[in-house]
């Protein structure tokens, strides 16, 4: 949290930051589960890539932060690519989505 005591009084307003600065060429990705997608301002889209090939394309983009399938049905298909900040970010119970979020790899 960027602010350690409004977040223990549960105002999440200030968000988080990162505990270690990214190293394109060493970051990894932190699969995330059930989540709610961050805001889409700042996102490339295609629809016919592969959640493999999208995780390729965002590894290789050191602006790419987060990366997941445009669409869960059927297993899932295409892929969606934040190239800013993650803002907005939810976890819930059930029925989210997967999220792979680029950290650095001491973090993972």
């Amino acid at each position: 949290p960027k602010n350690q005591e409004a977040w223990n009084l549960r105002d999440g307003s200030d968000g988080c930051v990162r505990k270690t600065v990214l190293n394109c060429s060493t970051d990894k990705f932190l699969h995330l589960e059930n989540m709610k997608m961050p805001e889409t301002s700042s996102v490339f889209v295609n629809k016919s890539m592969t959640l493999d090939e999208c995780g390729s394309l965002c590894k290789r983009n050191c602006s790419c932060t987060a990366y997941a399938n445009i669409d869960i049905t059927n297993g899932g298909s295409g892929c969606v690519m934040w190239l800013d900040q993650l803002f907005d970010m939810v976890v819930f119970p059930k029925n989210g989505q997967d999220l792979y979020v680029r950290l650095a790899a001491a973090d993972i």
